[in-house]
Formats: C-alpha cells, sequence, structure tokens
C-alpha cells in the first residue's frame, strides 16, 4: 500500500496520510491540489479508519519538475519490492538506480532518496 504526504488547511508541514481517498486516481510524478470531503464509517472494522476520505473536487494536477526529490520507505520483507539489475521494482512501478550507491542490504527497510529525470522516469539517488 502506498502512503501519501499530503498538507493540510495550508500546514507548511508535511504529514503521512495512510488512508484511501474514494475517487482519487494517483499517478506517479504529479502534485495534486485536491478537495475532498470527511464522512464518520458507522461501525468501522477494528484494524480501519473511522473516517471515509472522498474526493469533490481536483483544483489542480502539475508534473513534478526534474530534479525534485522525494523519499520512499521500504521494508525489506515487503513482497512486491524486488531489487536486480539497477533498477527497483515497487508495486508495478520501476526506479533506476544510480550506479555509485550502494544498497545496505543489513538494514530492515530501505530509506531511499529520489530524482526525479522527468514526470515519468525516477532514478534513486541515495538513502536517508
Amino acid at each position: 500500500q502506498w502512503c501519501l504526504q499530503i498538507k493540510e488547511n495550508g500546514n507548511k508541514d508535511w504529514s503521512y496520510f495512510y488512508d484511501e481517498i474514494e475517487g482519487l486516481k494517483y499517478e506517479w510524478g504529479y502534485t495534486y491540489f485536491i478537495k475532498v470531503k470527511k464522512e464518520k464509517v458507522e461501525n468501522p472494522p477494528a484494524d480501519g479508519s473511522s473516517i471515509k476520505w472522498i474526493l469533490t473536487s481536483l483544483v489542480k494536477k502539475e508534473k513534478i519538475k526534474p530534479g525534485t526529490l522525494l523519499n520512499l520507505v521500504v521494508e525489506k520483507d515487503f513482497t512486491q519490492f524486488d531489487i536486480k539489475n539497477n533498477k527497483a521494482t515497487l508495486l508495478g512501478k520501476t526506479f533506476t538506480i544510480n550506479k555509485d550507491l550502494n544498497l545496505n542490504q543489513n538494514l530492515p527497510q530501505y530509506d531511499f532518496k529520489i530524482q526525479a529525470k522527468s514526470s515519468s522516469e525516477f532514478e534513486i539517488v541515495g538513502m536517508n
């Protein structure tokens, strides 16, 4: 499952958002400015959210500029993550790996620094 980073109501700091936004079709390489409404979920599952987020308006969708740095954290035992031939694949998205980067195999997770080469091409350039 992907985690989004969001800013709510003009906050300057980003926060992690693990829930789903109904109606939002997220595409890598874009920043979204959206309006949502919250609905209370009656009798939510024990491991689920008590709030349902629903997209009401897509205000703006902008391509990420080349050179933009992003962070991506992946647990090493995540089954939909694979590294081979200087490429990393995560949930169907492929990232090139900088040839000078040494991935430390002794960590329980990867905390990648990713640089946008274009709105559709990304390179893992470092570790945080």
